[in-house]
């Protein structure tokens, strides 16, 4: 989690708030490959997290 003056805010929260200039897909691609396996969830609940 991440902290905002608004209190703790999700990194699925900031991504969801930003014009991204590339297709839905590659962003995909790049969280996937920005993902670290050592954060302590799983890929697939960080991704499910980004969904929503």
């Amino acid at each position: 989690m991440l902290l905002s003056s608004g209190g703790v805010t999700g990194i699925s929260s900031l991504i969801g708030d930003e014009a991204w200039p590339i297709a839905p897909q590659d962003m995909v691609e790049v969280v996937i490959d920005g993902f670290d396996p050592g954060c302590g969830i799983e890929l697939a609940e960080y991704l499910d997290d980004l969904s929503v």
